[in-house]
């Protein structure tokens, strides 16, 4: 293992390194190991080479120096290229940004421990290098790292769980923690973020949980619904047509998932045999049929029981389990999600934008709850927001998708966005697009694979909702909402003409 640290740091990285060879483990560090004599550069060199583990040590000089970055993109390499954990370690007083350290990967906080705090967080530290492996209950401060920050490296597919999502702080941590742990107590594989251990690259690791994930458990409060975190692990689950479970602890249900049934948890209840069954259910249907390549036609059928399940909307005329009043809350203004479809847009996620936008104009007409627009909720869509939107998608994609985009389309064909069958044509959301893999689609897909590379030019946004797509009457209801959004941007591009 190599151990990277400033001069300034030569003391604290030999008594880490000391440490961590008490713990079992071979370390280099060069303050501690080079010899008079020895060429350094060349033994350094070497030592990178030959390290399965590297620690990056950020101490009280705050600032790497000029070979602590030489080391750092040697270890960053090592990482990308030959599967070298990386780990930053962080003592004293530092503060560097954590977003900027290491693309992603969950660093050790020393700081501010005692002498036996910092005795036992090291020996952890040796165990997880030794065995990969955090310790039971999980890592604390991965809690409040990777509800900071963004994406790297591959790696291999991991087993399907299902996946435990929360914010980390509130009713939602401890709620969170305490259900993944119930749903592995009743035989369900279940992860969460808890489950993240030192030099795991968290985002990426969250997306490939996600990708195989036999569901998507999504405990919800106010503290997640103001976390963009937490939104993306939503729409990574709506994008890849994974089953989602929202549980409510506190306040109202997140706006992404407004038109969704959720579990009443409210006064702390965790699942019962009914639910528990419900995920067994599903559990045995997807492990049955490869859970890596499952879409929702797999789990259709399967239905929630009723005893603590509630309908989208219906949150007002039920009573928590025990008596006390839900707290309302507002979440993110309407006027400030934009921002969010930026970002993804801003980050090349095409299809969490296209989900994303689709939530925005159901909640600015008030339809979160149904999940669809009616044509007299066109009147609600307020001009501003319709430009801004198709602004954000023509800049992102280069005028390759837009509303506008989506009009010149209809146009080329005769067609104004209220014949919808021919305006599904002329974006390619009806047609046999060819795959490279996964070979012809159904003329009317399911949103995992409708969005399926490569999409046409004027295919986003598609204004679907898959929290419909196991309702009947999907189909009518994305026809009536693209009708009414498109109607509503020619009315507003005429005035603008006139």
């Amino acid at each position: 293992m190599f151990l990277s640290h400033s001069q300034s740091d030569q003391a604290w990285a030999s008594w880490l390194a000391d440490r961590l060879e008490d713990g079992g483990l071979n370390v280099f560090a060069a303050g501690r190991d080079a010899e008079p004599g020895d060429v350094l550069v060349q033994q350094i060199e070497a030592m990178l080479g030959q390290a399965a583990t590297g620690l990056l040590l950020i101490g009280v000089g705050e600032r790497l120096t000029p070979a602590q970055c030489d080391e750092y993109a040697a270890l960053l390499l090592g990482a990308q290229h030959r599967g070298l954990r990386l780990i930053p370690v962080l003592h004293g007083q530092a503060s560097i940004d954590v977003n900027q350290l290491a693309a992603g990967t969950v660093p050790i906080d020393l700081r501010s421990l005692d002498v036996d705090a910092l005795g036992a967080r090291v020996r952890q530290l040796a165990t997880v290098i030794r065995t990969g492996q955090g310790p039971t209950g999980g890592l604390q401060e991965t809690l409040d790292v990777v509800r900071a920050l963004d994406d790297n490296a591959p790696a291999s597919p991991p087993e399907p769980n299902f996946v435990v999502t929360y914010a980390r702080s509130g009713a939602s941590l401890e709620y969170g923690r305490e259900l993944t742990k119930h749903l592995s107590a009743c035989g369900l594989p279940a992860w969460s973020i808890a489950d993240l251990v030192w030099g795991d690259r968290w985002i990426q690791e969250i997306r490939d949980r996600i990708k195989v994930a036999l569901g998507l458990l999504v405990v919800m409060s106010p503290q997640a619904e103001q976390a963009d975190s937490i939104a993306r692990e939503i729409l990574e689950g709506q994008r890849h047509g994974k089953p989602i479970f929202p549980v409510l602890v506190e306040g109202q249900p997140l706006f992404l998932l407004a038109s969704s049934w959720f579990y009443d948890a409210r006064d702390g209840r965790l699942p019962g045999s009914d639910e528990l069954e419900h995920l067994r259910t599903i559990r045995d249907r997807l492990t049955g049929e490869r859970a890596r390549t499952a879409t929702p036609n797999q789990i259709r059928g399967i239905s929630p029981t009723t005893s603590s399940w509630v309908g989208p909307g219906n949150l007002a005329g039920v009573e928590p389990p025990q008596p006390q009043p839900a707290r309302q809350h507002s979440g993110f203004p309407v006027t400030d999600r934009p921002r969010q479809v930026a970002e993804l847009l801003g980050d090349g996620e095409l299809e969490l934008a296209d989900l994303m936008t689709t939530s925005v104009l159901l909640a600015a007409c008030g339809r979160s709850d149904q999940g669809w627009l009616r044509g007299g909720d066109g009147s609600r869509l307020e001009r501003g927001m319709l430009t801004d939107l198709d602004r954000l998608w023509t800049q992102a994609t280069h005028g390759r998708h837009g509303l506008s985009r989506q009009q010149a389309l209809f146009r080329q064909i005769g067609a104004d966005g209220r014949d919808f069958p021919a305006a599904a044509h002329a974006v390619g959301w009806r047609i046999d697009r060819p795959r490279t893999a996964a070979g012809p689609i159904s003329p009317v897909p399911r949103y995992p694979e409708l969005v399926a590379p490569p999409v046409p030019d004027g295919f986003f946004p598609t204004l679907r909702n898959p929290q419909l797509e196991d309702r009947p009457g999907w189909y009518d209801r994305w026809r009536h909402t693209v009708v009414t959004v498109h109607t509503r941007y020619r009315e507003w591009s005429a005035s603008w003409n006139g």
